[in-house]
């Protein structure tokens, strides 16, 4: 993913949904692909973003960072 806008418009829907598949529903995408999308981008951070944990989702600090990144 190397929209900004796209991703960021992805992780406040997840965020707003605390679920990866009403999300992805309202992102009209699929689970898996928006799954795949987050975990890729850990995988590149070398850190997660989102706290799954606990339900609302929330960002972690390199979640927050990240989430920065994409507004600027």
């Amino acid at each position: 993913m190397n929209d900004p806008d796209i991703m960021l418009n992805y992780l406040e829907t997840l965020l707003k949904e605390s679920n990866f598949t009403r999300a992805a529903e309202h992102l009209y995408i699929s689970q898996p692909y928006l799954t795949q999308l987050i975990k890729r981008v850990e995988k590149k951070l070398g850190t997660t973003i989102i706290n799954r944990d606990k339900v609302p989702f929330t960002l972690t600090e390199s979640g927050q960072i990240y989430y920065q990144y994409l507004e600027c």
